[in-house]
């Protein structure tokens, strides 16, 4: 097998890690390439690695958001949402990929990561462009399906203060972030103490998302469909 060392820009070509150490690396497939990259710190020592497939390999690779789409029949954009809430949430929010999990299950119960949807039976289907947002409707939207009037209407503020629509993906994400620092700060702490995908599951379900139907494992089930396709 061979070992070439690259830099972290021509790394960015590469679209999948499949080693952390050398000798996992090794381990990979004797008959393929296997690219090293190192970090350098600025008189050249070597900080860590990262060993990836040639781009050959790594292009056959699927990437995790690619496996959770499959996994749990996302669209496209769908998919493009659930890999910025992903993100958002590990690196904004600071949550494991446990508590992570937990989260993007009930996100998924609720709107299939779709940032359009109205939860109505006027409305089917996951994408309601044609959807009037009203405060007080009683009709759940977005990500996480704000339904009751005092959080719809803090999200329009949140869409007017951005100066973008409501069913835009930053401000449901920039709304959701106020929320947890504020109103629900108390138990998206506990979220971030959870050391499993089913407690953080529950609690986002029990103490944030609050719905008519506490369905506990339809919502555990889409969590680890998640992790397991994560980690």
């Amino acid at each position: 097998m061979k070992i070439n060392q690259v830099s972290p820009s021509v790394a960015s070509t590469y679209t999948t890690p499949v080693a952390k150490t050398q000798e996992e690396a090794t381990k990979v497939n004797d008959t393929k390439d296997v690219a090293v990259v190192y970090e350098h710190s600025n008189n050249n020592e070597e900080l860590g690695g990262l060993y990836t497939a040639s781009a050959t390999y790594a292009a056959k690779q699927t990437t995790y958001d690619q496996r959770v789409a499959d996994a749990l029949g996302l669209d496209k954009t769908e998919k493009a949402t659930f890999k910025k809430v992903w993100s958002f949430l590990r690196n904004d929010m600071g949550l494991t990929k446990k508590q992570a999990a937990g989260v993007c299950g009930n996100i998924y119960a609720e709107s299939h990561f779709a940032a359009d949807n109205a939860q109505d039976s006027s409305y089917p289907g996951d994408h309601n462009s044609d959807y009037k947002y009203k405060v007080k409707d009683g009709i759940g939207y977005g990500l996480l399906q704000w339904t009751y009037h005092s959080r719809k209407r803090g999200l329009k503020d949140m869409a007017s203060d951005m100066e973008k629509s409501v069913s835009d993906v930053d401000v449901q994400l920039a709304y959701f972030k106020k929320e947890m620092t504020s109103d629900f700060k108390k138990p998206w702490n506990k979220i971030k103490e959870a050391t499993t995908v089913k407690a953080s599951c529950d609690i986002f379900l029990e103490d944030i998302e609050m719905p008519a139907e506490l369905n506990y494992k339809t919502r555990e089930s889409y969590a680890n469909t998640i992790y397991n396709c994560v980690k």
